[in-house]
């Protein structure tokens, strides 16, 4: 993926709707466009203990939120849905596990992966990788659960609200990233 289309997702509001019923969802939402977009930066959330994690579409660095008492990315993910429930959206989102990945490559097609022998070899070396990140950027044995000698993913500025059709870089920013609510 390119640098400027890697993102995670703190909240999608909806998925596949035709073009036309954007604008309406987005009145709508309007008046918590500010409170969501801001809402990090008052509230910072980490998330910790980096993977490698992959399925038939894509590859993408996943995270777990810290769990030290905190504020956590599950708090962030529950406050924003709040927002926009308030607001009166309905969330119809494709997923209902919370995740907080980035994805950094997508499958175009499956010749890299269709045998068996192909399929090993990927994941023997994504299994390197990920014993690396372990080694590497996860706390230290002793350290508590999520503290300190690992890497730490801090949540706290400013979040991006994005239309359209987003994957692949798709799509138009309408707030936050320097852009005031351009409304609809």
């Amino acid at each position: 993926m390119p640098l400027e289309d890697l993102h995670t997702t703190a909240l999608e509001i909806a998925h596949s709707l035709p073009a036309s019923s954007l604008p309406p969802l987005l009145r709508v939402l309007s008046p918590a466009v500010q409170s969501l977009v801001s809402y990090p930066t008052a509230h910072p959330s980490r998330l910790v203990k980096p993977l490698l994690s992959f399925d038939a579409a894509a590859l993408a660095l996943s995270f777990v939120p810290a769990e030290d008492g905190q504020f956590t990315y599950h708090h962030l993910r529950r406050s924003l849905f709040g927002l926009a429930k308030a607001a009166g959206v309905e969330i119809a989102s494709r997923y209902v596990v919370p995740s907080a990945h980035i994805t950094i490559g997508r499958f175009i097609t499956a010749e890299d992966h269709d045998t068996k022998e192909k399929m090993e070899r990927w994941v023997e070396g994504l299994e390197k990788i990920n014993e690396w990140l372990v080694g590497s950027y996860w706390p230290r044995e002793g350290s508590g659960e999520d503290g300190g000698g690992g890497l730490d993913w801090v949540v706290e500025e400013q979040l991006v609200l994005r239309t359209g059709r987003l994957w692949y870089g798709g799509g138009e920013t309408l707030a936050g990233e320097g852009v005031v609510w351009k409304g609809i």
